[in-house]
Formats: structure tokens, sequence, C-alpha cells
């Protein structure tokens, strides 16, 4: 496995173990085994944001809710100079 890609997993791993949010996965660990790199983090049930925030028999309050809750997560991650790359 190459050095760059090593150093871009350690950051992501040191970055997490320092993130405390409510409404973000927790961090539980990494592994490095040869030729395979993994960040574990907490399971949530019931599919991906997506999936949920879509859903027909979702309530528009708990919806709105929901994206409140993201709203606030990314500004959390924003004051601590984090860009989320997957929203």
């Amino acid at each position: 496995m190459d050095l760059p890609l090593q150093e871009e997993f350690n950051r992501e791993v040191q970055m997490m173990m320092n993130l405390h949010h409510k409404s973000i996965v927790q961090f539980i660990g990494a592994s490095k085994v040869p030729g395979k790199l993994a960040i574990l983090t907490e399971f949530i049930p019931g599919g991906n944001l997506q999936t949920l925030l879509t859903a027909k028999t979702l309530d528009i309050n708990l919806k709105l809710k929901i994206a409140l809750d993201i709203a606030d997560a990314l500004q959390f991650l924003h004051t601590n100079n984090i860009l989320h790359r997957d929203i």
C-alpha cells in the first residue's frame, strides 16, 4: 500500500478520534492489515440518510428535524475546519 494513502488514512483516523457530536456517528476504531485499511464506526440501523429522507411514510416534521440535525452537525464540522466530502 502506498505511503500517501496510509498518511491520509492516519489523518482521517486522528480527526475522527476527536469528533464528538450527537448527530455524527461515533468512531470505534481502525484496522490496518496488509493491503487493507478500515475505519469502524457505530452501527446506525435503518439505512442511509437519503433513503430515510426520501421515505414517503416519514412525517414531514420528522424529516425537518433530521435536516436540522444534519445542518447542526455540518456547522460543527465546519467550525472545526472539517469539510464533509460526501454531502
